[in-house]
C-alpha cells in the first residue's frame, strides 16, 4: 500500500502544483513526474488516468471518503489525496 500511498500523493502534488496529469511519476519524490523514455513526459495519459482512478477507488471507495482510512496509509506521507475524478479524466 505504500507504494499506492507515494504514487497518489504524487498524482494529488502534481495536480495541485500543475493542475494536470502527467504521464509518469516517480514514488521515490514527492510531487515530480518522472522522466526518461524514448520521449518528453507527456500530459495525461490513458494507462496512468486510470490506474490513479482504480487505486483511488481501492483505497478511498465511492461510499466511504479517504480519511476515513487513515490507518492504509505510511505516516510518512502526510497528505491524504483527494477523489478528483474530473482531474483524473482530462
Amino acid at each position: 500500500m505504500e507504494v499506492t500511498w507515494r504514487f497518489l500523493t504524487n498524482v494529488q502534488h502534481t495536480y495541485d502544483r500543475e493542475k494536470k496529469l502527467v504521464e509518469k511519476y516517480d514514488v521515490s519524490s514527492t510531487g515530480t513526474g518522472g522522466g526518461g523514455g524514448e520521449y518528453p513526459l507527456q500530459d495525461g495519459f490513458g494507462w496512468t488516468n486510470g490506474v490513479t482512478l482504480k487505486m483511488l477507488d481501492l483505497i478511498c471507495p465511492q461510499e466511504k471518503p479517504c480519511d476515513s482510512v487513515p490507518s492504509t496509509r505510511p505516516a510518512s506521507l502526510s497528505a491524504t489525496p483527494t477523489k478528483t475524478p474530473s482531474a483524473a479524466t482530462q
